[in-house]
């Protein structure tokens, strides 16, 4: 399972996606069916036209979940909208 989860490209037809996973015997015992579904593909609130070092990255993505963090709407509709693109 971890395997098929960590395959790096998204769309190949080896990665689970998020039904499979939930449909496998070790997820059974977490599985409740009341799960929550993302409302949109999250993106990530950062330029990807700029190439960062690794360090650069996390704190630019740490300070954005930071500063949204504390309002709910708000935080969704940035990581929802597409704003970070």
């Amino acid at each position: 399972m971890v395997r098929r989860l960590m395959a790096f490209n998204p769309s190949a037809e080896t990665r689970m996606d998020i039904k499979e996973s939930l449909a496998h015997p070790y997820m059974k015992q977490f599985v409740t069916g009341d799960e929550q579904t993302c409302p949109a593909i999250l993106t990530v609130p950062i330029d990807d036209d700029i190439k960062y070092t690794v360090s650069d990255y996390r704190d630019k993505l740490y300070s954005a979940v930071v500063a949204n963090r504390k309002d709910k709407d708000s935080r969704l509709k940035y990581y929802f909208s597409g704003r970070g693109r």
